[in-house]
């Protein structure tokens, strides 16, 4: 079992802090599949990151973007067919713990206007949680939100990005759907971020 509180980990957490692309990555993942649970062995959070094999690709992206505050390269999850890696506890994913987290849900901050502005974070996020309507529209799955929530970020995407959207009741919850217009809009922010693994998500054709 790794031992998350030695003295090299204690001089490696201390020297730590976040760049502003990891800081923009690190909110996109929180958004969508990224995890910041409490560490069982001290009273800061990490950030868990797994997707599936056929993204690996993104998992090693992930990887070396966050190289500096993982002790381990990421790990193949049998069970699962994913891969899988983590970082070590910090105060700066615990502070983003009590933002993006409430009961131990995920929730919308209040502040997502002022977190959600970089292009990377929306690039992040929908890597993890995007897709596409066939030569219709492409969607940003946000079922385990709020309707109040879901609106909130419809607000923030108009004003932080100029994009519109609409809501899409889809089994457990909402999605956010954009057509023509703001599809376009949508992938030309995000389109230099996207890696190759996962440019099947996007509508690359008018």
């Amino acid at each position: 079992m790794q031992n998350w509180n030695t003295k090299k980990v204690r001089k490696l957490r201390k020297n730590l802090k976040l760049s502003k692309n990891q800081k923009a990555a690190l909110i996109g993942t929180i958004l969508g599949d990224g995890c910041l649970t409490k560490n069982a062995y001290g009273k800061h959070c990490r950030l868990q990151i797994e997707h599936k094999e056929l993204h690996k690709e993104y998992v090693d992206w992930k990887y070396e973007l966050f190289q500096k505050w993982c002790l381990s390269k990421p790990r193949i999850q049998e069970r699962t067919n994913s891969w899988k890696f983590r970082t070590i506890s910090h105060p700066i994913f615990t502070k983003f713990r009590k933002l993006f987290y409430k009961g131990g849900k995920k929730i919308i901050p209040k502040s997502i206007g002022e977190l959600l502005k970089d292009p990377l974070s929306l690039s992040v996020w929908f890597m993890d949680d995007g897709g596409n309507l066939a030569e219709r529209g492409i969607l940003l799955n946000v079922q385990q939100f709020s309707l109040k929530e879901v609106e909130l970020i419809q607000k923030v995407l108009r004003k932080n990005f100029g994009i519109s959207s609409t809501k899409q009741w889809n089994n457990s919850g909402y999605r956010l759907y954009f057509g023509k217009d703001s599809r376009m809009e949508f992938q030309r922010i995000v389109k230099n971020f996207i890696l190759p693994c996962l440019e099947y998500k996007l509508l690359l054709t008018p």
